[in-house]
């Protein structure tokens, strides 16, 4: 999760897309390697069946290209991340390749109390 001010999101999620845009999914043990394979089945499904969700629910920013002779093998996912409005979409932790963004502004954050040593 990523909790950005509002006066710089755009800027910040613009940055974001493009650092993703130049990113890649493959075999870890190659150095040019940004993302290997998830752990198994399981979290694969899961992760899909999230970013099914977030395609219909939030607002995709961006999502890492991937080369299918380079992941033709293994449990390949390529990273994306959502712009939310909130947390409510998110039904527990969402680990690894995805990443939410929420926009917050200055006036949401009076009723948190100033952190002190």
């Amino acid at each position: 999760m990523l909790y950005v001010q509002d006066g710089i999101a755009d800027k910040v999620i613009a940055m974001r897309a493009g650092a993703m845009a130049e990113m890649k999914v493959g075999n870890p043990g190659l150095l040019s390697t940004d993302v290997g394979p998830v752990i198994d089945n399981d979290a694969l499904n899961m992760l899909r069946e999230h970013a099914e969700r977030m395609d219909r629910e939030g607002k995709p920013i961006a999502q890492v290209p991937v080369d299918e002779a380079d992941v033709a093998n293994g449990t390949f996912f390529a990273s994306r991340a959502y712009e939310l409005q909130s947390v409510s979409p998110l039904p527990r932790e969402i680990f690894g390749p995805i990443l939410h963004v929420i926009r917050w502004t200055r006036s949401s954050m009076k009723s948190i109390p100033p952190v002190t040593d």
